[in-house]
């Protein structure tokens, strides 16, 4: 087989999402606890979810009343998926790095900062979709940082991350000093609630 087409038939496979039927706690805006099997878009060769094919909608199986749930109906979908907890909650962003305006993200971090795991569809003529990945800490003021992640390196400086963690000056001498790792998004996130919620 020709190499071109090998390579091109990998990253096909690696961009291309199928679907697994999870068993999830679904929370709808009326409070109500739905515990339904959902159809979630998963990476088989990566062996994990594909939060970004979720997008605004997911698949209902095996429940003839209830054929999908939206961003719109709501709060919260959970599921575990060897061990890990996915928690997925429908967010609205008004900014220019969105194209979608509410879609279903993976919640890592709850509290006055969140920290929001998401990856959008890229479409390119003649080309495979691609989703790139981003961390997004959000405050509750409005604020936000975003950050692309590739292979893992997504922050250069301290100075990336001052727009939402600059009123925590214990945060930041902590990451001046090399005790926390720039990259490492959850503990810098849970630190900041931890020491510096606001009251």
């Amino acid at each position: 087989m020709n190499f071109k087409i090998l390579i091109l038939l990998l990253l096909t496979s690696m961009t291309t999402a199928n679907a697994k039927g999870f068993d999830c706690l679904v929370i709808t805006n009326n409070g109500d606890s739905l515990k339904l099997r959902l159809d979630i878009p998963y990476f088989l060769l990566l062996d994990r979810p594909k939060i970004g094919e979720i997008e605004d909608k997911i698949r209902v199986l095996d429940n003839d009343s209830i054929k999908k749930i939206t961003v719109k109906e709501v709060k919260s979908v959970s599921f575990i998926d060897k061990g890990e907890v996915y928690h997925l909650v429908p967010k609205c962003f008004a900014d220019a790095y969105i194209s979608k305006s509410c879609f279903f993200v993976r919640l890592l971090v709850d509290g006055d900062l969140q920290l929001i795991y998401y990856s959008l569809k890229v479409r390119e003529f003649k080309k495979p979709p691609t989703y790139p990945e981003y961390i997004r800490y959000q405050r509750e003021n409005g604020d936000f940082q975003v950050f692309p992640l590739f292979f893992n390196k997504t922050v250069k400086s301290i100075e990336q991350l001052k727009k939402v963690l600059g009123d925590c000056p214990m945060l930041i001498e902590k990451l001046e000093k090399g005790e926390i790792p720039l990259d490492d998004h959850i503990k810098i996130a849970k630190e900041y609630n931890s020491l510096c919620k606001q009251r």
